[in-house]
């Protein structure tokens, strides 16, 4: 049996086994909001979005996708009151990535901006 949704949280996993008793969970959103959900070391949402950025420029990759999967990974740290550069990205697209990835860098130079 595989168990499916509201997993958030890594202790949601540990949770949901409990709970279900459960072969396996499913997990959806969180992965595409935090790709590195799962990963034994933790890396930022800007960390992310870089290597990201590196990978798709190094294929052909359709701009709206790259674009999606921006808001994607930024998508708790727009919440956190960063509306402004989210704002940023919708007006001027794939353009303004590195802008977005440099203000919130210097933002949150002293802090983790998301981890599992």
């Amino acid at each position: 049996m595989i168990a499916n949704g509201g997993i958030q949280e890594y202790t949601d996993i540990l949770e949901c086994f409990k709970t279900t008793e459960a072969d396996a969970v499913m997990i959806g959103e969180r992965l595409m909001v935090y790709p590195a959900f799962c990963a034994s070391n933790t890396i930022t949402s800007v960390q992310l979005l870089r290597e990201y950025m590196h990978l798709a420029n190094t294929v052909d990759t359709h701009k709206g996708y790259i674009l999606q999967h921006c808001h994607n990974f930024l998508r708790d740290t727009f919440a956190r009151g960063n509306g402004d550069l989210r704002e940023l990205l919708n007006e001027q697209g794939v353009s303004s990535i590195e802008k977005v990835l440099n203000e919130l860098e210097r933002r949150y130079s002293d802090v983790q901006i998301s981890s599992n």
